[in-house]
Order: structure tokens, then C-alpha cells, then sequence
């Protein structure tokens, strides 16, 4: 079975690691805040921490906002910051992800697309339409 190839940037929130498609990514800026609206080249963006979106389990105290990075994320004129702990290099996936282990304590969902191996850790594939949508529906998004 053939499958196409993904080019995505692997985030790290929490004890989680995520992949975020470069194709909903516009950029990635030194954080200010892990939540809230912050201005970012001229622009207000809605900042929602992904380790609180996903319920990603903390090793971390949270004044480590310094350290970390708010990607950029837009899809179908939407647009949200993502507050993450790390960032990596643009990696390149194959597209095939599995149901997630009942051991993340995540499921499959309209978030989360499934699971893939990439060398030696298993990383959670994100869905950035339906996580736009989600912060839509919280209402954080103006």
C-alpha cells in the first residue's frame, strides 16, 4: 500500500508530541503568553495553549511562557495561535495514522486525526480545521 507524504512541524505540549501540517502553518513567533489575544506583526491573534486544548498532562510549571513558541495556524479565513513548549524541524510523514492507544488518554476525534511512528516516538496528528473550529466554539475566537 502506497501512501502520500506529509510535510508537518512536531510541536511539543506537555508530555505530547504533536504534528501540525505545514500547509495551515503561516508562522511561528516568540511567546508572550500562553492564552489570551496578543499582537503579532501588527495583527491580533487569539493565543490558546495547546497543552490545555488537547488536556496534554504537564511537566512543567507554567512559568516557563519564555521558553516556548506560538504557531500561527489559519484554515478557511481562520486564524489562532497555538502556545507550545518546543518546536522541531519540519519533518516530513507519511500519511497513514492509526487510532490513538487508550494509554494517551486521547481519542480519535474531530481534533485529532490518529497517530504515527516517526523514528522513535509516537506523535499525535492534529487536524488544524477542526481545531480552529473548536476554538470557534469556545468563543475565544472574535
Amino acid at each position: 500500500m502506497m501512501a502520500a507524504a506529509k510535510k508537518c512541524i512536531i510541536v511539543k505540549a506537555g508530555v505530547d508530541d504533536f504534528a501540525l501540517s505545514v500547509d495551515h502553518v503561516s508562522s511561528i513567533e516568540k511567546a508572550q503568553m500562553t492564552s489570551g489575544t496578543a499582537e503579532i506583526r501588527g495583527e491580533s491573534i487569539h493565543v490558546v495553549s495547546l497543552r490545555d486544548l488537547m488536556n496534554s498532562a504537564s511537566t512543567e510549571d507554567r512559568a516557563t511562557t519564555a521558553a516556548g513558541k506560538i504557531v500561527i495556524v489559519e484554515s478557511s479565513g481562520k486564524k489562532a495561535g497555538l502556545y507550545v513548549d518546543e518546536t522541531s524541524t519540519v519533518k516530513e510523514m507519511i500519511e497513514l495514522a492509526y487510532p490513538l492507544p487508550a494509554e494517551l488518554g486521547m481519542e480519535t476525534g474531530s481534533m485529532v486525526n490518529g497517530v504515527v511512528q516517526l523514528d522513535d516516538q509516537l506523535v499525535i496528528l492534529l487536524e488544524i480545521p477542526e481545531i480552529l473550529n473548536e476554538i470557534e466554539e469556545m468563543g475565544i475566537m472574535g
